[in-house]
């Protein structure tokens, strides 16, 4: 595409000639809208994941917790969204920090390896409060020197104290100043032209939000939505991706055979949280089968977990007449696409059912 304008207008006819497909690529981040929450809201620490894609990072694992809230386009009071993030703390007051974090994969930086220094991108998201105990926070975006898609998830080395920015763990840098912004003067927040540093290195990048409060209240919240970053000197309207493709770009990374917004956990294991597949005889002393994911995954050492309603790390093995036995599968062939799941010691079983889940985070 040749474009013969130099203006800020002609910047957005290109993003949004990149966004003609249906899935776009003008928001590199994934899940910006917050819509998609496989696991449910699941409890959660420092470096755990609620919401697709984005990781919670707190200075203590009691500080707040996150949880997905779905609006449904209804009015929250600062505004129509599909659905947000909520980091809502408990009893209080605390003095510690919290927020979120997306790492970027480097397949999505349009295949850059390293990503161009003095490259523009924008940050644009949208926060609020519940009441008023978080009136500040901060965001940033972060670039990883060390080796690419292979990053440290808990990006925070020391919090510090507040009305400052956290140290960074090692290859972890900030690519600007960090922003401190006012949660009494909007909902809407931006930090436009950021240009990649050539100071080192960057095969990651990552966006991070968190709060920059002396105290937080009871029951106080940091609610946020709407995150973007896209290659631009300027911030543009948020890219609104359709919800199935929104999901599958997420089961790269996460995909369950739980029911949605279900957390996969044992006591929540019933008939509709699992898969049934046909086995066959392997030799004279075990029988496999195989499972493909929905969507390819991230790389083959993802992590599986296996559950039924005995316990973790087992599945059901049955035979022709119904009779069952609990045990864990032997996993091999571990693909992209999927895997194979062998029961050792026995090859008069014919099928195999359980629940499971995949996780590829960065």
């Amino acid at each position: 595409m040749t474009i013969h304008r130099h203006d800020n207008q002609a910047l957005i006819d290109l993003k949004l000639a990149k966004n003609f497909n249906g899935v776009g690529q003008k928001n590199f981040l994934i899940n910006g809208e917050m819509m998609i929450c496989q696991r449910g809201n699941c409890a959660n620490v420092d470096g755990s994941y609620v919401i697709d894609r984005w990781c919670v990072l707190k200075d203590g694992d009691t500080t707040c917790n996150c949880s997905h809230l779905d609006s449904g386009q209804a009015d929250t009071g600062n505004g129509s969204y599909r659905s947000y993030a909520s980091l809502g703390i408990g009893t209080g007051p605390i003095t510690k920090k919290f927020g979120l974090l997306q790492i970027i994969e480097s397949k999505r930086i349009q295949g850059w390896q390293t990503i161009p220094v003095n490259t523009p991108l924008s940050l644009s998201f949208k926060a609020w409060n519940k009441y008023a105990t978080i009136p500040y926070i901060r965001a940033a975006v972060l670039v990883w020197s060390g080796t690419a898609d292979a990053p440290t998830r808990d990006v925070v080395n020391a919090w510090n104290a507040m009305n400052s920015n956290p140290t960074l763990v090692t290859d972890w840098y900030y690519a600007h100043t960090p922003v401190r912004f006012d949660l009494t003067s909007g909902v809407n927040f931006k930090i436009e032209n950021i240009l990649i540093p050539a100071d080192h290195a960057c095969n990651n990048i990552a966006v991070f939000i968190w709060t920059d409060t002396d105290v937080t209240d009871n029951f106080d919240a940091l609610y946020v939505t709407n995150v973007q970053l896209e290659e631009s000197t300027i911030a543009t309207g948020i890219e609104q991706r359709e919800f199935g493709a929104e999901l599958a770009l997420c089961q790269r990374y996460f995909e369950s055979s739980f029911r949605y917004r279900v957390e996969a956990v044992v006591a929540n294991v019933t008939a509709s949280d699992g898969v049934v597949m046909v086995a066959t005889p392997n030799g004279a002393s075990s029988f496999g089968t195989s499972y493909l994911w929905r969507v390819s995954k991230r790389t083959s050492a993802y992590t599986l977990r296996f559950l039924n309603a005995a316990g973790e790390g087992e599945w059901y093995w049955y035979t022709v007449a119904g009779a069952s036995v609990s045990s864990a599968p032997t996993v091999n062939n571990k693909l992209q696409s999927g895997f194979c799941a062998y029961l050792n010691g026995d090859n008069t079983r014919t099928f195999a059912s359980g629940s499971i889940t995949c996780e590829d985070e960065l």
